[in-house]
């Protein structure tokens, strides 16, 4: 019995202590609430209970204090030390800078750490003189645990991206970035920037320019950009933010042709192709990558294009330093240097009102019509389909179809319906489809089509023909009067026998198929009885494909760790192979992971890949920027020509192990 009662005591005991730990809220930075002070009484009934049932065992000191007294102690302790915990609870920031040098006209980035809240937080960026703060992106919230060298460090919050950029040089302070959290307001450690302007000494340029700075709206402008180089570099990153905006300005690669040889340079996150040949500038030899766009402004006034910039590593001697292994070993110093091209700046003017053709539909360019039709030969009231192509080097989605019907020729020998349907773009001109029918057996052609649009070179309207089509249109019969055979012309006649008019329409005449068996033929039942079974079964094949398409993906991702070995194994034996192919299976074997464990695409996965995985919170901003670094590093390698030990290399192949495992427990 006494047995009994200790195993209730101490199943008691420990739901009382489960109880007491679960009434501090994971995140302490809140005060306690309604379902705080319940957990409280329900501890206090637990150790009410166990006091009763094990009180026989108590030492007779607990047994005259009485399980009043001792309740309100152990509950005082309680409260003590529970809202001490909650009111003592800070948020904590910590600051992290990705480089402390910031160049005019590029930009840095902060991380920003808010450890103890994920929600509720409102962030304050500063305002400094000749600096710009920008948030990248919504914040992220991430909890993670570290080990290091036997000390355990957590962080549970949220993690903010602020960019940083200035217009003048000097060494600053910031005063740190303000978050406010529950009415009370956080800083940040402040930190120093030193701002430099780009090196002049460094032969590296980024120019950008334009066909023209004054256009009007629809009109095409071409913006070359062009990278000068008179070193070798080890790494790049070229930036363009109209990239970012390229629908908006409907921007695409420029037909214009270049000389030299085509090199594809990663701009944004795009594989841009840029025609690569020397040119002389200011008088010295440089290496030139050149790629031309076609754009599109798509406002009046003034529109400022953002600049273009890039940040080159390149080889500046040697250095001393140690290995792995702690040797000393020598190996190239490399040097930071950064370009930027001039903002640029453009004038779109809208298109003129005065003398615009009433046949105009749109067209801002250089354009030119033509016309076909299906048939030549039809009668009278016979549809002919009319094929209208308008060809030139404007925009044709902003085009619309020419009116026919409008027209005195069409109108007054072709019945036309407007279509209101839009036309067919296709790579050379857009094609609209018109039917029309003739009206009598006299026309002898279809006549031209004009089209009106804005030419902007020499700032007028202007309207182009098609030239006509040759037809011939025949005679149609007509039904007169006379034809039709009334009732009282059949008089005489016994309207029990049924018989066929050899002249004429009769006006109630019965066909002779008014005769034969009107019952429903079994082809009837068919026809009302397919289309539901055809629907159940598309439904039914539908919905078995997404089944097969889930059981995919879910064998695809369970086999990424076995596939990924067999890969590794496959690394593993091109260590001591030259050239870049031991760094290209790192990064095909990388990729190939993410692409089985994600369900991707067949295709090779990028930093943007990456970068747009994490944003999509399908892997952590942590692991997607480990993985970001990762790639970039062995591109460099593997673009440079870099020689590496048998060493170095095995130590990439374990740092892409390492990756890996951290992938498979965190996806």
């Amino acid at each position: 019995m006494t047995s009994q009662k200790n195993q209730k005591l101490a199943i008691k005991l420990y739901q009382a202590v489960w109880l007491m730990i679960s009434t501090i809220p994971p995140e302490v930075h809140h005060l306690p609430d309604l379902g705080f002070c319940i957990k409280l009484l329900i501890i206090k009934w637990l150790l009410s209970s166990a006091y009763r049932t094990s009180r026989s065992t108590l030492h007779p000191c607990f047994q005259e204090c009485g399980m009043n007294r001792l309740s309100k102690v152990i509950l005082s302790l309680i409260i003590s030390f529970t809202c001490a915990a909650v009111l003592s609870a800070e948020i904590k920031l910590q600051s992290q800078l990705s480089d402390s040098t910031l160049i005019i006209g590029d930009q840095i980035t902060l991380q920003l750490k808010v450890d103890g809240a994920k929600q509720g937080v409102s962030l304050r960026l500063p305002s400094l003189e000749g600096f710009s703060f920008s948030q990248l992106g919504p914040p992220t919230a991430t909890s993670q645990t570290v080990i290091t060298n036997g000390r355990v460090e957590s962080f549970s919050g949220l993690v903010y991206r602020i960019g940083i950029s200035a217009t003048r040089k000097g060494v600053y302070k910031v005063p740190g970035i303000e978050v406010e959290y529950n009415g009370k307001i956080y800083r940040s450690q402040p930190f120093d920037i030193h701002v430099r302007e780009p090196n002049q000494e460094t032969k590296m340029r980024m120019v950008a320019s334009l066909s023209r700075d004054k256009i009007y709206l629809q009109q095409m402008v071409t913006l070359t950009l062009k990278w000068y180089l008179q070193n070798d570099i080890e790494d790049y990153a070229i930036q363009f933010p109209l990239l970012e905006q390229k629908d908006s300005y409907q921007l695409k690669l420029s037909k214009r042709s270049a000389s030299g040889t085509t090199v594809d340079l990663s701009v944004s996150g795009f594989k841009v192709p840029f025609s690569r040949k020397h040119e002389q500038f200011e008088g010295e030899a440089y290496t030139v990558y050149r790629v031309d766009f076609d754009l599109f402004p798509p406002d009046t006034g003034t529109i400022s294009l953002p600049a273009a910039s890039v940040k080159a590593m390149i080889r500046d001697g040697s250095e001393l330093r140690q290995d792995l292994f702690g040797r000393t070993i020598r190996s190239p110093k490399l040097r930071k240097l950064f370009a930027a091209s001039k903002p640029l700046q453009i004038t779109v003017l809208p298109i003129p009102t005065k003398n615009r053709p009433e046949a105009y539909t749109g067209g801002v360019g250089r354009f030119s019509v033509a016309t076909s039709v299906d048939f030549t030969r039809v009668k009278v009231g016979d549809p002919i389909e009319l094929t209208i192509k308008i060809s030139g080097n404007g925009r044709y989605d902003k085009i619309e179809q020419p009116i026919l019907s409008g027209l005195p020729e069409f109108k007054q020998n072709f019945a036309v319906v407007d279509s209101l349907q839009p036309g067919d773009i296709k790579p050379d001109g857009i094609i609209f489809k018109q039917t029309i029918r003739p009206r009598h057996d006299e026309i002898a052609e279809i006549p031209p089509v004009p089209f009106s649009f804005f030419n902007p070179d020499t700032e007028r309207f202007q309207t182009v023909t098609s030239q006509p089509i040759p037809v011939k249109v025949l005679p149609a019969g007509v039904v007169k009067k006379e034809d039709i055979v009334l009732p009282e012309d059949r008089a005489g006649v016994d309207p029990a026998i049924l018989t066929r008019e050899t002249k004429g329409i009769y006006a109630n005449y019965v066909f002779e198929d008014a005769l034969k068996q009107q019952s429903l033929h079994a082809a009837w039942f068919l026809l009302f009885t397919f289309p539901p079974a055809l629907y159940l079964l598309i439904r039914f094949a539908v919905a078995r494909r997404k089944q097969l398409e889930n059981d995919r993906k879910q064998v695809r991702a369970k086999a990424a760790k076995k596939l990924s070995k067999k890969r590794l194994k496959s690394v593993q034996k091109l260590l001591t192979e030259e050239g870049d192919t031991f760094y290209l299976g790192l990064s095909k074997t990388l990729g190939g992971y993410l692409a089985d464990k994600l369900d991707l695409g067949a295709g090779e996965v990028t930093t943007v890949d990456i970068s747009r995985l994490a944003d999509g919170k399908k892997i952590s901003h942590e692991i997607g920027d480990s993985l970001v670094s990762y790639l970039e590093e062995i591109d460099r390698l593997r673009f440079s020509g870099a020689s590496q030990s048998k060493e170095e290399r095995q130590n990439h192949l374990k740092r892409l192990t390492d990756l890996m495992n951290e992938l498979e427990r965190n996806l």
